[in-house]
């Protein structure tokens, strides 16, 4: 499995546009999974997971590594083919119509009420971080290479990660989104 796949297509970018594809590619980051496993994973009907994992294999963001006969019945396991996927050049201009972007963080949002359905409230220790200024061109840079060094960290952990059963720790999401303002946009005009 690769580390990054760049995203080519406007196909690609449609395919991760769904948050409940977003999800079935973390758990099929884990290993290889039937429709079935990943249903069960996930809360979901095995009939509404096929649907998005044909989507997800049409796109080649998923591919079927082994076939195993059954009861009768031909079990597929699919993996994801990277761990994380980045826009290609052709794409960017597509990303904030929708795309990955909103995508995410929908996804966020969907991850975080399950979380706090989970834990009946706000989950334990989630920090939320949101706010608006006017910045130098060393102050975002600081930015971003703290961003960085936190995907860096975040795809170390994916990298190195085992069975549940074998290692502490839990499972985090962390959504960051960085972006500026249109021109006609003015802060002040938020405060009055």
């Amino acid at each position: 499995m690769r580390d990054e796949l760049v995203l080519d297509s406007v196909a690609q970018l449609a395919a991760l546009a769904h948050p409940l594809r977003q999800r079935i590619l973390r758990v099929l980051a884990d290993e290889p999974r039937t429709n079935r496993q990943i249903a069960g994973l996930l809360g979901e009907s095995p009939a509404r997971l096929h649907f998005h994992v044909r989507e997800l294999a049409a796109a080649g963001l998923i591919a079927l590594v082994e076939e195993r006969p059954k009861g009768g019945v031909l079990e597929k396991y699919y993996r994801a083919v990277a761990r994380g996927f980045r826009l290609g050049a052709g794409l960017g201009a597509v990303a904030p119509a929708g795309g990955v972007p909103a995508a995410a963080l929908a996804a966020a949002g969907q991850e975080l009420a399950r979380a706090e359905a989970h834990f009946g409230g706000p989950a334990p220790r989630t920090q939320v971080v949101q706010g608006q200024a006017r910045l130098t061109d060393e102050q975002l840079a600081r930015i971003h290479t703290h961003l960085k060094v936190i995907d860096e960290e975040l795809r170390r952990g994916a990298a190195e990660a085992q069975p549940a059963d074998e290692v502490d720790g839990e499972v985090v999401i962390f959504t960051a989104l960085l972006h500026p303002l249109p021109p006609s946009h003015d802060p002040a005009d938020d405060e009055a």
